[in-house]
């Protein structure tokens, strides 16, 4: 079984190190925005598609999301 990772604040982790903060704005109001990707050897399917979405749902939320970086993100922890 492949190791778990997460990424929080740009640094990919095992999930076990990951700690959101108290502080946390997302945390503390519940705002955010989520995808659920899957991944088929290895690499995310449809991953524009759901950056898209992702980037859209931010806007009518006024929350700020940086696709760019993002993307980086998936295809680092790829």
């Amino acid at each position: 079984m492949a190791d778990k990772l997460a990424i929080l604040d740009g640094d990919v982790m095992d999930v076990a190190r990951a700690r959101i903060p108290v502080t946390d704005e997302g945390l503390l109001r519940g705002d955010g925005v989520f995808e659920a990707v899957h991944l088929y050897d290895g690499r995310p399917f449809g991953l524009e598609e759901h950056l898209q979405r992702m980037a859209r749902s931010a806007a009518a939320l006024r929350l700020p999301f940086d696709i760019d970086a993002v993307r980086d993100d998936a295809d680092e922890a790829a």
